[in-house]
């Protein structure tokens, strides 16, 4: 079977009428399912994807009957997962030297499941492949959609997008469009699959979808790797990921349970009758797991507002499908839902526990459970009632999750009432994190799991996070230790500030961000009881500031950065955060800080002041003009100017200033990039780095104008005129200073403590004045001025055992420095810029490694690009720490 889908692209796949089960036994598949490889005949002929092993002669055997395959010029690979790339070793059999343009990841799986070095092509966001006739294949990464190799292709001319497995389902059906298909049925299997196979990467859903949105281009159908193509309003499917990406719930709880005498059953029947008695307009679905498909039950988990789970207690603990679904459950990392335990148990309860404890590390925001023993009675079968009831009632308004009930033979009081609401103010101290089995990556999404290890990273199973090295990179966006936050947090009430300390003088934080919530965080998991009082002049909110830069091509608005809300932060932490608030002097002596007409007491006082980006002294009646970017507020006002005009000038070309560069290219603007220094990233990268770096921001439209400053700034009211030292004039609409920072010192030169580049402390942390520390970009440690993420998480952790009462120096290894341009990844590390060094290089265009040597032969910095970026670890361990 083949079929035209549009003008000279052809459906050359396989439909599976028969499949019941897929990823071994992984997901169900009710309705078969269809391996879809698309036919482009243009000019040149290019095949992408392929089918199932299964079936991997038939389709070629069908393939050979629709053309001569000596006549394919090209085979893309959008994903190597063997139901899509299955009949590759079949195929190129016949057609041996027939390039396969896929990811750098594409090339690794696809050896790893064939073992054979077929002629591969690397491909990245952004690259083309000519097919003749006005046509142009395009390239877009598409990184854990669902796979690390993942990446989307799209047909110019005919605004055709070959998605592989985004938007698609496991659907079989011959009509094989989507308005020609049952709607209700097409829904539910798209619903499915995205629950069960793409929830956890929701997050990067969204930023691809936004991505591909930037791109501003037009689109007719998508042809998906499974299932139906979509024809009749395509946007359709694209709108409704965006929908289910975005913490997606409907007005439904479900309950699932495995019973063995029924007792649990009975119980889940009385919570439902609960649960209906107190709201009517919320749909409660309840399944047996032994008797319910895991897939079908997981679906309708993705689209419920809370899920209650049962089992009875064997052997202390769940009956074993239960566990297996709450283990599918952790791996999915569903987002804000409400979650309870329950059973019935003999001897001892500890069902209820266990799974408790294991919807907190699966991320649910978890409500006591309640239990009930042996055989449940009335009275115990009425408390389920009444447990339902208020299930239903906080679920609905958000209250506090309500005490365990156990119902005994002998223990028939009503239950303890549940204690009124906390206020939400700043002062909540009733929620901390503890330290967790797991932890999850902040930008990205990713688990480390200590069970698993990391073996791409030479990391053994059952090593614990406390032993990883410094040097732990995130394998999925490459940051460090510093992003990673506990998978699950204490229960509520646990780390309550006691008496005695809550009117002790309290550790002051002066200044919010980063390096203020790393050090709160790290603080509260030694000491969960002395006083914190944050003061910021900001909102007060966690973000990731180093993301701002890359927000404009994705359209992303200042909001979606905030990962915690200043409230968020106080309850989670349980510290008071004042917000706002700008503190004018400190007093050393006395031991405050004074607010206005206000006197602040500390026990240790904290500056975590930041830095201040450096304006360039510049002529000309334009220079008020200047904006910058670093912070939340920056931002805004950013995207405010850049999306005004079209023309921007980025002066320096450095770290932060070359990626707003590459970022506005990528979103449409005509960029100008300037820097006195003769090369980019001049001080982290040798010439011959930046020199390929040059011609990639060159490809991507940016106009560079290197070795030469910008001397003047002009207007008479609309454009602005930029002078530059060599003469030139250029017109733009918008001028950014990404020229570099400079640390905060003023609030601390004014106390007196010791300054230069920074305020100076110790390998303690210490600043001059007793009792008083400074922390991130506005200290200058042992001499050293150190603005980036990885020193600013080892100070956090440093400092806070020694507020903690443990005195600790900071340790610095040597560690990377990742240049996050998408069109060519960079990592540095160690000293690639001083005199005296002599560099061997190996590589091509499509990346590099370089080593850098000192006098003694001894490798002392390294630069991977590119493909050569795995090279890095090795590398970095090889060199010496840096304090």
């Amino acid at each position: 079977m083949s079929f035209v889908v549009k003008n000279n692209i052809t459906w050359v796949g396989k439909l599976d009428w028969e499949l019941r089960e897929f990823h071994g036994a992984e997901y169900s598949t009710h309705k078969g399912s269809s391996y879809n490889s698309y036919l482009v005949r243009e000019e040149k002929v290019a095949l992408i994807d392929t089918v199932w092993s299964l079936y991997a002669q038939e389709f070629v055997d069908n393939l050979e009957k629709e053309i001569d395959l000596h006549r394919i010029d090209y085979i893309i690979a959008n994903h190597a997962e063997i139901d899509h790339s299955g009949a590759l070793p079949a195929l190129l059999a016949r057609i041996p030297d027939t390039p396969i343009y896929c990811t750098e990841n594409g090339v690794k799986s696809l050896k790893g499941h064939f073992h054979k070095d077929w002629n591969f092509r690397i491909v990245k966001t952004g690259d083309t492949l000519d097919l003749g006739n006005g046509k142009q294949l395009v390239f877009v990464e598409a990184p854990m959609l669902h796979w690390p190799d993942s990446m989307l292709t799209y047909l110019s001319g005919d605004a055709v997008l070959f998605s592989n497995d985004a938007f698609g389902q496991h659907y079989a059906s011959e009509k094989m469009y989507n308005d020609l298909v049952d709607q209700d049925e097409l829904r539910a299997e798209c619903l499915k699959y995205y629950a069960n196979i793409l929830t956890p990467f929701s997050p990067l859903v969204t930023a691809k979808i936004k991505e591909v949105l930037s791109f501003n281009l037009p689109l007719d159908m998508i042809c998906p790797a499974h299932g139906v193509i979509w024809r009749d309003n395509p946007a359709q499917i694209v709108e409704q990921y965006l929908a289910w990406a975005d913490d997606y719930q409907e007005n439904q709880i479900t309950l699932v349970y495995d019973t063995m005498w029924n007792g649990t059953r009975h119980m889940a029947e009385a919570i439902t009758r609960g649960i209906r008695a107190a709201d009517p307009t919320v749909e409660v679905k309840m399944f047996n797991l032994a008797l319910s498909d895991k897939n079908d039950v997981l679906t309708q988990v993705f689209k419920s507002k809370g899920v209650l789970i049962g089992s009875p207690t064997v052997n202390n603990g769940m009956l074993p499908q239960v566990a297996a679904l709450l283990e599918e459950m952790r791996g999915l990392r569903f987002r804000g839902k409400y979650a309870s335990p329950f059973g019935s148990h003999g001897w001892n309860g500890g069902a209820v526990d266990r799974i408790g404890e294991r919807l907190e590390e699966a991320g649910f925001n978890v409500a006591s459970g309640i239990k009930a023993l042996w055989k449940p009675t009335e009275d115990a079968l009425a408390d389920c009632v009444a447990f339902g009831q208020r299930i239903a009632q906080e679920w609905r308004g958000g209250a506090e999750p309500a005490n365990v009930i156990e119902r005994t033979a002998a223990a028939t009081q009503p239950a303890p009432a549940r204690p009124a609401p906390k206020p939400a103010a700043a002062a909540v101290r009733n929620t901390l994190p503890q330290s967790a089995s797991a932890m999850r990556c902040r930008v990205c999404g990713w688990t480390y799991d200590p069970a698993q290890g990391s073996p791409a990273q030479g990391i053994a199973a059952g090593t614990p996070w406390s032993d990883l090295p410094d040097t732990f990179l995130c394998p999925e966006c490459f940051l460090g230790k510093s992003v990673f936050e506990p998978l699950h947090r204490m229960p509520n009430g646990a780390g309550a500030t006691t008496a005695a300390a809550a009117h002790s003088a309290p550790v002051v934080i002066v200044g919010g961000g980063s390096a203020t919530y790393q050090l709160v965080r790290a603080f509260r998991a030694l000491d969960p009881h002395t006083p914190v009082v944050v003061v910021t002049a900001d909102d007060g909110a966690d973000y990731s500031k180093p993301q701002l830069v890359h927000g404009f091509s994705r359209k992303l608005g200042a909001a979606d950065f905030v990962e915690r809300t200043a409230a968020q932060l106080a309850h989670e932490f349980g510290i008071t955060i004042r917000p706002h608030t700008r503190v004018d002097a400190i007093d050393q002596q006395r031991k405050t800080v004074r607010i206005g007409a206000e006197t602040l007491p500390y026990r240790d006082l904290v500056l975590a002041l930041g830095a201040n980006p450096w304006i360039p002294p510049l002529e000309g009646n334009a220079t008020d003009r200047m904006i910058t970017l670093n912070n939340l507020a920056d931002y805004e006002n950013y995207l405010r100017h850049v999306s005004a005009g079209e023309r921007v000038l980025v002066i320096g070309a450095g770290l932060v200033g070359t990626e707003i560069a590459l970022d506005l290219a990528e979103g449409g603007q005509q960029v100008w990039l300037t820097d006195s220094s003769p090369h980019s990233l001049a001080k982290l990268l040798p010439e011959f780095v930046s020199r390929h770096l040059e011609a990639t921001l060159a490809q991507k439209g940016c106009r560079l104008h290197l070795g030469h400053r910008v001397t003047a700034l002009d207007s008479s009211g609309g454009a602005i005129t930029a002078q530059l030292s060599d003469g030139t004039t250029v017109e733009i609409d918008t001028v950014i200073a990404a020229a570099g920072l400079r640390p905060r010192t003023a609030l601390a030169g004014a106390a007196g403590l010791r300054i230069n580049r920074g305020i100076q402390v110790d390998s303690y942390l210490r600043s001059s004045a007793e009792h008083i520390y400074a922390l991130g970009d506005c200290a200058e440690i042992e001499g050293l001025v150190l603005p980036f993420m990885q020193p600013l998480a080892l100070s956090a952790q440093a400092l806070a055992k020694t507020l903690a009462g443990e005195p600790t120096p900071l340790c610095l290894p040597a560690m990377p420095t990742v240049v996050k341009t998408p069109a060519l990844p960079i990592q540095v590390g160690g000293r690639t810029v001083t005199d005296g060094l002599s560099w061997t290089v190996e590589g091509d265009e499509s990346g590099l490694t370089g080593k850098a040597h000192n006098g003694d032969g001894e490798l002392v910095g390294y630069v991977v690009t590119g493909v050569h970026l795995s090279n890095g670890a090795a590398l970095l361990q090889q060199l010496p720490a840096l304090l």
